[in-house]
């Protein structure tokens, strides 16, 4: 397949789901632009930055959960989006998904506040972003994506899983959700670790949620086409 072949699922996932999508970015937006007006709103991320600090890695994996597997479901229900609704069992599965990358994510950006430190210099951010998509990504969230949702979709089926992955499927898939992974996340990431500490953590799960909604149609669209 072509490059373009494989961006391709991607652009239609977005079109497809322009509207729930908008809303969360939106909902982004305007919490960093009210930031900076509001100290309500500073005192409140801080409060809340010290209540993750407190709850730890099961704090993580449950905002996670929530920001992948629960926002998602419910701001397509508010905005009334026609794409393929999710079965309960769906839902569980993609929340377990994201508590994991939750728990991965934030001992990640411990990790690299301890060698990077916390300032937002230029080349701090540049080596943040590089470690995140350049090692992070590829190794662990993408390889773990695929494994998760190809598992979903087949029905929660290890022997459907091997066959969509013999014959090079497995790379495909992989393809198909590294690309849209850069393409979305390095300029994400990126402005994450551009903002203030204490915001930096309710931002990266909008963007997680949003994300949920993109890899969720990518992967359903992946495996459709042979398990119909």
């Amino acid at each position: 397949m072509t490059l373009v072949e494989h961006v391709k699922p991607a652009v239609r996932a977005v079109f497809a789901n322009w509207k729930p999508m908008l809303l969360i970015q939106l909902g982004a937006v305007a919490l960093v632009a009210i930031y900076y007006q509001s100290r309500g709103l500073q005192s409140w991320c801080s409060e809340l930055a010290d209540f993750k600090a407190k709850g730890g890695l099961p704090f993580a994996a449950l905002a996670g959960a929530f920001a992948g597997g629960i926002i998602p479901e419910f701001v397509k229900w508010v905005t009334g989006n026609g794409s393929k609704k999710q079965t309960w069992q769906e839902v569980a599965c993609v929340s377990l998904y994201f508590a994991f990358m939750g728990f991965s994510v934030d001992i990640l950006y411990t990790f690299f506040g301890r060698i990077y430190g916390m300032g937002h210099e230029p080349l701090t951010i540049l080596k943040k972003t590089a470690s995140d998509m350049g090692v992070f990504c590829p190794l662990i969230a993408v390889s773990t994506t695929v494994v998760a949702f190809t598992w979903k979709d087949v029905g929660f089926s290890w022997t459907k899983m091997c066959e969509a992955f013999s014959g090079g499927g497995y790379w495909d898939r992989y393809i198909k959700v590294l690309l849209p992974n850069w393409m979305i996340w390095i300029p994400v990431v990126s402005a994450i670790y551009c903002l203030p500490v204490n915001l930096q953590f309710l931002t990266a799960q909008l963007a997680e949620a949003a994300w949920s909604i993109v890899i969720v149609h990518i992967s359903q669209g992946a495996n459709s086409e042979e398990f119909a």
